[in-house]
């Protein structure tokens, strides 16, 4: 098996999970399961948690991104500045893909905002349905300008930050005590447990939250 942070698989199904826990949780309601600097979680009837990153395993890790960081230069990745002014010499223009979702956004933010002094369920539900139509054309362009930017050096970077702060910290319940579960980073890149990893990597992301990367 390759043993990259660009494995599309393991990619694929580490977004999956997370999609799915972001329609159910906000930052703030996550936030409050945060107990002694740890959010725990189950798969499969198997408890997991991940952990506030030590000093330690916040400068290893920062050790290892910048590592990452002359390896994809030397591969090619562009910084997204240079990408989106590629992009737009071809015709596609990322700027204002992101203006239309910020203009998304807006619509959004004002419907909900006529929405909410509403009484008659007719009135509310043609601004629910204009809502769900911005926040699915807010979608698709987010989409597009996601899969176009996702090639960039500072995305490559992120994602391989995030993957190597869960192999550092993913811990799994072994009776009453709680054991590191990846032993090395090529076990974590070999790992095909795709819910799990989508869960922690999600986990990851919000605990680690205004650390320096």
């Amino acid at each position: 098996m390759n043993n990259e942070v660009e494995n599309k698989e393991q990619q694929e199904a580490i977004r999956k999970a997370a999609e799915q826990l972001s329609d159910i949780a906000s930052l703030d309601e996550l936030a409050n399961l945060i107990q002694t600097n740890y959010i725990e979680f189950s798969v499969n009837k198997e408890n997991f948690r991940v952990k506030v990153p030590t000093l330690k395993e916040r400068l290893e890790t920062k050790e290892a991104r910048s590592k990452k960081f002359y390896e994809c230069l030397s591969k090619g990745f562009k910084p997204r500045e240079l990408l989106i002014k590629d992009l737009k010499n071809i015709g596609i223009d990322i700027i204002k893909m992101q203006q239309e979702v910020e203009k998304y956004n807006t619509e959004i933010n004002n419907y909900r905002l006529q929405l909410a002094p509403l009484s008659e369920e007719k009135q509310r539900a043609r601004i629910r349905e204009l809502i769900i139509d911005s926040m699915t054309k807010r979608a698709e362009v987010g989409m597009k300008v996601e899969t176009y930017l996702e090639e960039c050096l500072e995305h490559q970077i992120d994602l391989f930050a995030n993957y190597y702060l869960v192999y550092l910290i993913l811990e799994k319940q072994d009776k009453e005590e709680w054991k590191r579960y990846f032993n090395s980073y090529d076990e974590f890149l070999a790992c095909q447990k795709g819910e799990l990893l989508g869960k922690a990597t999600y986990y990851v992301t919000l605990i680690n939250y205004g650390y320096d990367k």
